[in-house]
């Protein structure tokens, strides 16, 4: 595929994906000897991956239609075989939390999708303009129940929600990685939950340059979605190898130059994701901290709607009876305060920039929170403000004084 100097195309040489722009010819250029021999090497890399990729998209493609065609087009599968190895997509989002067994052939495995605006401010029963609903994110969550929590049904009150960092890595892939060390230091009788923050793993829309998924996400079946997702994949897969077959910077004749046209061309790409509700304008530190808080909340609705309602009192029951035997008392000052309703975090790197702004926006509603390789927070945004301003064209903003 061929265009104009504006345009980005693709074209395959030796075994690589190479993104051009026009006038680029030192892309084609053969190398001589052992930069030959490493760009052979390389090539066969590439190779690999790519027929790996298209191995994997295929069986996707595969699966996927015979889960829909066997259930008669329902786009919601929570059980059977969706336990063992879990597609998100089969997984019905909700605004309520309503978790299903998944993964199980990893471990006792709980997940729910859970469903919150794009736009905080525009409700999710608030209609567009246009009169269309207005557009929703569905959070990818899955917990490690704590011991016999299953079972008996005493779920934490808060349970201990983790942030592996980034930003954009996956707090799902760290539960299901790391969820028992994280019990063992915290303690078994604790439910852990990880959540994939919004444009990232299976949190839907994706942030993702490589979609060919059109802005109506929620009109597209299962098999669409499942389709647009691997074949996004297999472009990603493919773009990553050939980052490791251009190499970094300086280390040939071409590399920083090709470097710089590819980054050109992924910002292209990036663009025409870009619209007034793209993920990419409601992915910022802010929106994620408030889903921490709507989980919260959806935890603490769920936990309330499965404890048993207190009997009413009938007529001539003596309601001041005896007081309870002195064994069954306790001292309100001998236990914890209460963190329901508040959140229990221990975030990691950047996660720590996540936890300390939801400190900063919610403060009544930190219950115990752990921030581990802590970020500094004032610089982290200062960086992140001032890029933007000088992008607008702002150079006289200063950050203020440190304390």
């Amino acid at each position: 595929m061929t265009g104009t100097s504006d345009d980005i195309f693709i074209s395959a040489t030796n075994g690589h994906l190479l993104w051009k722009m026009g006038g680029l010819e030192s892309f084609t250029t053969p190398e001589t000897g052992a930069a030959a021999h490493q760009t052979g090497r390389r090539a066969i890399v590439v190779t690999a991956v790519t027929v790996a990729a298209v191995l994997w998209v295929s069986l996707a493609h595969i699966g996927v239609h015979w889960v829909v065609d066997r259930d008669q087009g329902k786009q919601v599968v929570t059980t059977g075989d969706n336990e063992l190895w879990t597609d998100w997509d089969l997984i019905d989002p909700s605004e309520d939390l309503r978790w299903v067994p998944c993964f199980r052939v990893v471990d006792d495995f709980l997940c729910a999708r859970l469903t919150v605006p794009l736009d905080y401010n525009r409700p999710l029963n608030q209609s567009t303009s246009f009169g269309r609903p207005s557009p929703k994110v569905h959070i990818a969550l899955i917990m490690l129940p704590g011991m016999n929590h299953t079972e008996s049904g005493a779920w934490s009150e808060s349970p201990l929600l983790v942030n592996p960092g980034g930003p954009g890595g996956s707090g799902t892939s760290l539960v299901m990685a790391a969820g028992r060390e994280h019990q063992k230091i915290a303690g078994p009788g604790l439910d852990i939950v990880g959540f994939d923050p919004r444009g990232v793993g299976a949190t839907t829309p994706q942030a993702d340059c490589f979609s060919d998924m059109s802005v109506d996400v929620e009109a597209q079946s299962v098999y669409e979605k499942k389709a647009s997702k691997e074949g996004s994949l297999m472009c990603r897969v493919l773009w990553l190898s050939e980052n490791q077959a251009v190499g970094l910077p300086n280390t040939s004749s071409t590399a920083t130059e090709q470097i710089v046209f590819r980054q050109s061309g992924l910002t292209k790409l990036c663009n025409t994701q870009d619209h007034p509700d793209s993920i990419l304008r409601y992915a910022g530190t802010p929106n994620v901290a408030q889903d921490l808080m709507t989980i919260v909340q959806a935890w603490e609705r769920w936990t309330a709607s499965l404890m048993p309602q207190p009997a009413e009192a009938k007529v001539g029951d003596d309601v001041h009876g005896e007081a309870p035997p002195e064994s069954t008392t306790r001292s309100i000052d001998s236990q914890p305060p209460s963190t329901r309703g508040k959140l229990v975090y221990w975030g990691f790197s950047y996660g720590t920039i996540l936890g300390a702004t939801f400190a900063t926006m919610f403060p009544e509603h930190v219950g115990r929170m752990v921030l581990d390789g802590v970020v500094n927070s004032d610089e982290w945004y200062y960086e992140n403000v001032s890029s933007v301003l000088s992008f607008l064209g702002h150079s006289s903003f200063r950050p203020p004084p440190y304390r």
